[in-house]
């Protein structure tokens, strides 16, 4: 069965504040070989993915989580980080072909440990795992599933370890953002799909590479990377239907081609697959600001940073576009510059800013803006930029 066409609105603070919101904190590989890092990594990545699939959860995103790697935050922090109320936390030690896993749930509230088990599996175990712990944590928190919901949780990406691991290695590689890392991580899910040419989702995981590669402006070993993107997405879809990052890819393409009807689509599908996914939400504000709906861009902007506190500059960015086609002045340049502390080379941020600060008559700021942007791409032209974007 396909997904339905339609999709569910942006959510309001009041709806936030209706379902739990969890954080998964990334798993600590303990283990003396520091190359199984993926497991640890892996697992986290997984839990995040399959408890955002589900509408009666609120999931923080893996990579705002990422900064506790290493650490373990406070209750406090986690509150005011995450807003969330429940943490998941836990350790994994693999020897030979075997495999340990900890794991506990913590009401952030209150310090009441809901769940804790420990796991001593095969390491062919590993999915049957994820599997118990996902179920248990819908157990705790007494999230009821729709039928769909209970399909897509019971659907497996792939039942060999070895592609699973090129998987997750790329994984960990994609989610550092430089040209080499995505160029090798493209390798490895290629490696992935020649072990398992069903492996839907590290089809998509190649598609994302290229879409992340061609917004960045890195060099690509294809001549149309957009072009190739759209065609490993379409391919992963029908290998899985049930993909939500294949979905967004298809989004990010037709919305770089100005086909805002195809994007919101194929957004949408995504968001119904992952309730959870701010990306999604980011490209949906990122649509509805070039189709003159900057009230819902807000919504939606917000909602991914609910849900990813860590988005970066990007979704800071999207924020500050839509208040400044609303003429919100105070807002605008709020989230522009904190968009432009995370990213001072990004050109798109650099004119908007520009623009916001001639809007508000601040000349020697909008000149010194300008003179940046200047700086970091000379030859582009301001006044044919601004023409073409304000």
């Amino acid at each position: 069965n396909k997904p339905p066409e339609q999709s569910t609105p942006a959510p309001g603070q009041k709806q936030m504040n209706e379902k739990p919101t969890i954080v998964i904190l990334p798993f600590q590989n303990i283990g003396q070989n520091k190359n199984d890092d993926y497991l640890a990594d892996g697992l986290t990545s997984d839990l995040t993915t399959n408890l955002s699939k589900l509408s009666g959860l609120w999931v923080t995103a893996s990579n705002a989580a990422q900064v506790y790697k290493d650490r373990q935050p406070t209750p406090g922090t986690i509150k005011e980080q995450f807003n969330a109320r429940y943490v998941l936390s836990g350790e994994v030690n693999k020897h030979d072909n075997k495999i340990r896993i900890k794991a506990h749930l913590t009401d952030v509230d209150n310090g009441n440990i809901l769940w804790a088990e420990r796991y001593d599996r095969q390491l062919t175990d590993l999915f049957a795992v994820q599997d118990e712990v996902t179920r248990k944590i819908l157990q705790s928190l007494s999230v009821t599933l729709t039928k769909e919901e209970k399909k897509r949780l019971s659907s497996r990406f792939t039942d060999n370890l070895l592609a699973y691991e090129y998987y997750q290695r790329g994984q960990a590689l994609l989610s550092r953002r430089t040209p080499q890392d995505n160029a090798a991580a493209r390798d490895l899910y290629k490696q992935a799909v020649e072990l398992d040419s069903n492996f839907g989702r590290a089809y998509s995981a190649i598609a994302m590479t290229y879409a992340i590669g061609y917004n960045r402006q890195w060099p690509a070993d294809v001549e149309d990377p957009l072009e190739e993107a759209l065609s490993l997405a379409e391919h992963a879809l029908r290998l899985n239907e049930h993909l939500a990052e294949s979905y967004w890819v298809t989004g990010f393409v037709y919305g770089t081609l100005y086909k805002p009807d195809e994007a919101s689509e194929m957004l949408n599908k995504a968001l119904l697959l992952s309730p959870n996914y701010s990306d999604a939400y980011a490209m949906l504000a990122f649509i509805r600001i070039g189709t003159g709906k900057a009230e819902q861009a807000i919504q939606d902007a917000k909602t991914a940073l609910y849900l990813n506190p860590a988005g970066g500059f990007l979704y800071n960015h999207q924020l500050g576009k839509a208040y400044y086609f609303l003429g919100d002045h105070d807002n605008a340049i709020k989230y522009l510059e904190l968009s432009n502390s995370s990213n001072p080379a990004y050109i798109d941020g650099i004119y908007y800013l520009a623009a916001e600060y001639a809007a508000r008559d601040e000349i020697e700021s909008a000149s010194w803006m300008l003179q940046e942007a200047e700086s970091a791409n000379p030859g582009l032209d301001a006044k044919t930029w601004l023409e073409n974007h304000v």
